[in-house]
């Protein structure tokens, strides 16, 4: 079944990306960002509920809307998809050294500190502070880059 969720989320991810690449064009990234961040915090309780009921409908509807709306639709139509930590650091306009590696290993541990919280807590309520955490995270630097609407990203 999760199989299958993720498939029909990457499915749906074809029209979603040049969708909101679009979007960011019009609105800018960093609103884009700030939205997926909020959204992330509104959603990681409800996401969970959602897979408990281990109704098939409702597991993919929960993978799909997890998936397309967390803080990450900030690339233009045509433009190289960036990893998402080099996409962010070109938004606050630093210079990129690894930046790329530093995010993949930060997503190594998420995983491993997620089991433990499940662990520790004795189900996903850990995990949904963790998502909370980090989406707060990610809206601090959000509110404080600056936006880079209408310059290229290369």
């Amino acid at each position: 079944m999760m199989l299958d969720a993720v498939m029909y989320a990457a499915l749906f991810e074809l029209i979603s990306l040049p969708l909101f690449g679009w979007l960011s064009d019009r609105i800018g990234r960093r609103p884009l960002y700030i939205l997926g961040a909020l959204f992330t915090i509104a959603f990681a309780f409800p996401l969970f509920w959602m897979l408990e009921t281990k109704s098939i409908a409702v597991v993919t509807t929960a993978i799909i809307i997890g998936d397309e709306f967390r803080s990450r639709h900030d690339v233009r139509p045509g433009v190289r998809i960036f990893p998402r930590a080099l996409r962010f650091a070109r938004a606050l306009q630093r210079r990129v050294v690894r930046i790329s590696g530093l995010g993949s290993a930060g997503r190594r541990f998420s995983p491993i500190i997620a089991t433990a919280m499940v662990g520790y807590f004795g189900g996903t309520t850990g995990v949904s502070v963790m998502m909370i955490c980090l989406a707060l995270i990610t809206l601090t630097a959000a509110l404080a880059a600056r936006e880079t609407k209408g310059k290229p990203l290369t």
